[in-house]
């Protein structure tokens, strides 16, 4: 594909960055979700960016 379309990105959408990057993809794309990975990308404030389960 590299050689063909140089111009181009492969992205998956595992969450699993270095799984990705060993499966010959470019990057990872972290999907939003109530998980704890993708919100403790963001500073903790009370009452704020958190997730309530219901």
């Amino acid at each position: 594909m590299e050689k063909r379309n140089p111009d181009c990105l492969l992205v998956s959408e595992w969450g699993l960055p270095a799984t990705a990057i060993n499966s010959g993809f470019h990057l990872d794309f972290l999907l939003y979700s109530a998980c704890g990975e993708y919100t403790s990308l963001f500073k903790h404030e009370e009452g704020r960016n958190t997730t309530k389960l219901i």
